[in-house]
C-alpha cells in the first residue's frame, strides 16, 4: 500500500498527464459503446479490453519518471521500476475489472439468454488483464520482444473467449456469475505477482527507448 501511495503521488510529476487523460477518456467511451452494443460476437469483450487498456496509462506515467536523471540517481530507482509500477497497475486493473463485473452483471440481467457468453467473456477479460500485466512487466525493458510475443497472445486470448462462448451455447452456461468473478480476481492477483517478479528479473536491463514517448527517448 505504501508503494501504491508513492506511485500515485509521483504521477503528478510524470510526463504526458494530459495526453494520457485524453487517451483514457477515449478508451472509456469506445469501450462503453462496444459493451452496450455487443449483442453478438465479441464486441462486448473488445469493449472490456478497451477498458483494460486504461490500466496501462498510469504505469506509463510511472515509468516516464525513470527517464529523469534525478530518479536514475535516486535510492528510489529500484522501487520506481519494480514494485511501484506493479502496485499501481494492479490497483488500476482491479478497479477496471470491478467496473467490468458490474457491467457484465447488468448485461446478463438484461439479456439472460446470453448469460453464458457474458460469463465466459468476464473470465476471458481477466485472462487478457493478466496478459497485459505480464506485457507491462517486460515491455519497458524489452519493448520490441515483448510486443512481438504478447500481441499475438492477446489475439489468441480473444479467440479463446469466443470458443468458450460457443461451448457454453452448445452445452449450456456451465459457469455461474459468481464463479466467473472469483476466477477473475484470482487470475488478476496471479498476474500482479507475475508482473512484479518480471520487473525484478529485468531490473538491471536498461530502459527501452521505444517504450517511452519520443521527447523522453533522448534522456535514456
Amino acid at each position: 500500500m505504501n508503494e501504491l501511495k508513492k506511485g500515485i503521488k509521483m504521477m503528478r510529476y510524470a510526463y504526458g498527464i494530459k495526453t494520457n487523460l485524453v487517451q483514457a477518456g477515449c478508451f472509456f467511451l469506445a469501450g462503453m459503446v462496444m459493451i452496450i452494443s455487443g449483442e453478438r460476437g465479441t464486441f462486448g469483450m473488445f469493449g472490456g479490453f478497451f477498458w483494460i487498456c486504461i490500466g496501462i496509462l498510469p504505469s506509463q506515467l510511472v515509468y516516464s519518471l525513470s527517464a529523469s536523471n534525478m530518479v536514475q540517481a535516486s535510492p528510489m530507482r529500484r522501487k520506481m521500476q519494480t514494485v511501484v509500477p506493479a502496485a499501481v497497475n494492479l490497483f488500476c486493473i482491479l478497479l477496471i475489472y470491478l467496473a467490468e463485473v458490474l457491467m457484465c452483471g447488468i448485461m446478463s440481467w438484461m439479456r439472460p439468454e446470453q448469460a453464458g457468453r457474458i460469463y465466459w467473456e468476464l473470465v476471458t477479460l481477466a485472462i487478457m488483464s493478466v496478459l497485459v500485466m505480464i506485457y507491462l512487466g517486460v515491455c519497458y525493458k524489452h519493448f520490441v520482444l515483448a510486443t512481438l510475443i504478447m500481441v499475438p497472445e492477446m489475439v489468441f486470448g480473444m479467440r479463446g473467449g469466443m470458443d468458450g462462448w460457443i461451448r457454453a451455447q452448445n452445452i449450456g452456461p456451465d459457469i455461474t456469475f459468481g464463479m466467473a468473478v472469483l476466477a477473475g480476481f484470482a487470475l488478476i492477483a496471479v498476474g500482479g505477482l507475475a508482473e512484479y517478479l518480471l520487473t525484478l528479473l529485468f531490473y538491471r536491463t536498461p530502459m527501452a527507448r521505444m517504450a517511452q514517448a519520443a521527447p523522453l527517448r533522448k534522456e535514456l
